[in-house]
C-alpha cells in the first residue's frame, strides 16, 4: 500500500493534500552522530529484538548490558528536507541534484505515514508529537525498501549519503532485511504505540541510549519551567529582571555539563578556562536606531545596519545562548594569544573584535523578554517595545548572528481600558498571534488576579509561525 503510494501519487493518501516547496536558504540542526562504523552495534540490536520475541517478559535493559562498542557525539547537519505536518507541506533545502530524488522519496513517506487512514479512517493524530527517532526510522526504512526493490539505480547514492548521516537515519539498518509487509507491520506497531511489544521495548531503550541532552532541549525546558511557574504564581515576579534571572536559572539548572565549556581536563586542552554559554545583555553584531525599531526597517535600510558602518549603535539581547562551535573556534583561532585577549572575543564588547570575525551564527538563541504588570498595562509604549524587540530579532536573523530567536511577553495584569483605543494588552496579544517571521517565535503568557480576586490564567498565545517550532511549542501544551 505505502510503496504503491509513491508509484501512483494520485491514489496515495497525500494526493491533493500536501504541497511541496523549494527553499533557497540552507538550514542546519544538531543531531547525534555515531563515531566510526556502528554496523555491528545495529546488527546486535536486531538480534536482541529477536531474543525479546522469544522471551517478551525480559526487560529490554537486560539485553543491552554487553552491547558492541558504539560511541555517540553531537554534530551539526544541513537539513535536506522537512515535512511540516501542521501545514501539510514538504520543504526541500539546498542539496546536490543527485540527492534530491532520495530526499523527495523520504519526505513523501513522512507525509504518507502521517496521512494514511487507520481502521476508523483517522490520520496519525499524534504524528507531530511522536519522537523523531521513530518517524525517521520509518521514513528511512520505507525509502530503503523502495530503492532496494524498485529503484535500484539509486542504491549507491543512498548508501553513500547514509554513511555521512546522523545515527537516527541509520537505525533503519536494524530492519534492512524487511519486506514491504513487515515494514507496514512495524509502522502500525509504532503508530499504535504498542508499548509492551518487543520491538518498542528495544527501540525505546535505544532512544534513551542515544538521546543525550542537547542545548536546544535545555533552553526549551528552562523556558517552559519559567512559563509554568509564572502561570501558577505570577506574583513571584515583580520586575522584568526577575524574569531574566528565572529564565537563566531554569535553563542552567542541571545542564552545566552542556552549557559550561572547559569544565573537564580534556576540554581544557582547547578551552583554557570554564566559559558559560548563557548570558544576559549580550551585545549584538549589528547597529540600529531605537526609533527605527518601532516602525521597522525596509529591505534597503536593513543593509545599513551592519556592524562595520557608522549608522546607529550596537544593542544587547536580554538573554543569549552562545554556540559552542563559536567558543571552540575563538580558542582555536587565537591559541597563540593571551587568555584575556581570547576571552575578549567571546565577551564581544570590543567592536573591532566583532568586525574581525567573519564567520556567522555565534549564538544559538537570542531571546527578548517584556513584562506587562499592573503599573504599565495602559502604557502604549509597551506595545512599541514588543514590536521593537521583534524588529531587533529580525535584524539578528538577517545578519546571521543567531540561529533561532524568541520573544517572550509575560503579563500579570488584566486588560485595562483606554479612552482612545483598545486595551494595550489586547493589542499586544493580537500582534503576537499574527506574527509570521519564520526564524522568530513569539509567546504571550498571561496570568493575573481579576476583579473578583480570582487567578485568571489563559493558554499561552503563540505566533502564527509556530509550525517550525514544534520542538518548543509542544512543551507548552
Amino acid at each position: 500500500m505505502m510503496l504503491n503510494a509513491i508509484f501512483d501519487i494520485d491514489r496515495s493518501p497525500i494526493s491533493g493534500k500536501v504541497s511541496e516547496a523549494t527553499i533557497d536558504t540552507a538550514k542546519s540542526m544538531e543531531l547525534i552522530y555515531s563515531e566510526g562504523n556502528c554496523d555491528y552495534f545495529l546488527e546486535s540490536v536486531s538480534e536482541r529484538i529477536g531474543r525479546l520475541y522469544e522471551n517478551p517478559e525480559l526487560p529490554a535493559s537486560a539485553l543491552f548490558t554487553d552491547m558492541p562498542p558504539c560511541k555517540f557525539k553531537l554534530g551539526k547537519m544541513n537539513i535536506l528536507g522537512e515535512y511540516w505536518s501542521e501545514e501539510f507541506q514538504i520543504k526541500y533545502y539546498p542539496q546536490d541534484p543527485e540527492l534530491l530524488k532520495i530526499t523527495e522519496i523520504h519526505e513523501r513517506f513522512h507525509a504518507i505515514h502521517h496521512l494514511t487512514p487507520d481502521t476508523r479512517n483517522k490520520v496519525w493524530v499524534n504524528f507531530a508529537k511522536t519522537d523523531p527517532f521513530y518517524k525517521e526510522l520509518l521514513a528511512q526504512l520505507f525509502t530503503w525498501i523502495y530503492i532496494r526493490d524498485f529503484h535500484t539505480n539509486l542504491k549507491d547514492v543512498f548508501r553513500r549519503l547514509n554513511e555521512t548521516q546522523p545515527f537516527i537515519y541509520k537505525t533503519f539498518r536494524i530492519f534492512k532485511q524487511y519486506n514491504e509487509a513487515q515494514a507496514e507491520e512495524l509502522y502500525w506497531i509504532i503508530r499504535n504505540r504498542e508499548m509492551n511489544h518487543p520491538v518498542i521495548k528495544a527501540l525505546n531503550h535505544l532512544v534513551n541510549m542515544t538521546n543525550p541532552k542537547t542545548i536546544e532541549k535545555a533552553v526549551f525546558n528552562g523556558i517552559r519551567k519559567t512559563i509554568n511557574r509564572f502561570r501558577e504564581q505570577p506574583f513571584l515576579y515583580f520586575t522584568e529582571s526577575d524574569l531574566h534571572a528565572s529564565l537563566s536559572n531554569d535553563i542552567m539548572e542541571g545542564n552545566s555539563d552542556i552549557l559550561v565549556m572547559g569544565k573537564t581536563l580534556a576540554e581544557r586542552k582547547t578551552i583554557k578556562t570554564p566559559v558559560s554559554l548563557v548570558h544576559h545583555e549580550y551585545p549584538t553584531n549589528f547597529r540600529y536606531e531605537k526609533k527605527k525599531l518601532k516602525v521597522g526597517y525596509t529591505l534597503e535600510e536593513v543593509e545599513q545596519t551592519t556592524i562595520e558602518g557608522t549608522y546607529g549603535d550596537r544593542g544587547n539581547y536580554d538573554l543569549a545562548v552562545l554556540s559552542p562551535e563559536f567558543v571552540n573556534r575563538v580558542f582555536e583561532d587565537n591559541k597563540a594569544k593571551e587568555l584575556n585577549e581570547i576571552l575578549g572575543h567571546i565577551i564581544n564588547k570590543d567592536i573591532s573584535n566583532a568586525i574581525s570575525r567573519t564567520r556567522k551564527e555565534e549564538l544559538i538563541f537570542a531571546i527578548e523578554v517584556k513584562f506587562i504588570h499592573l503599573f504599565n498595562a495602559r502604557n502604549i509604549q509597551m506595545l512599541h517595545e514588543v514590536l521593537s524587540d521583534n524588529e531587533k530579532l529580525h535584524l539578528a536573523i538577517h545578519h546571521q548572528h543567531c540561529t533561532r530567536a524568541i520573544n517572550l511577553v509575560f503579563c500579570s495584569s488584566g486588560e485595562k481600558k483606554r479612552r482612545v483605543s483598545d486595551p494595550v494588552i489586547a493589542m499586544i496579544r493580537d500582534s503576537i498571534a499574527k506574527y509570521t517571521h519564520p526564524g522568530i517565535i513569539n509567546v504571550f503568557i498571561e496570568s493575573f488576579i481579576d476583579a473578583g480576586d480570582k487567578k485568571n490564567t489563559a493558554k499561552p498565545t503563540i505566533s502564527a509561525n509556530a509550525a517550525g517550532w514544534s520542538d518548543f511549542t509542544d512543551l507548552l501544551d
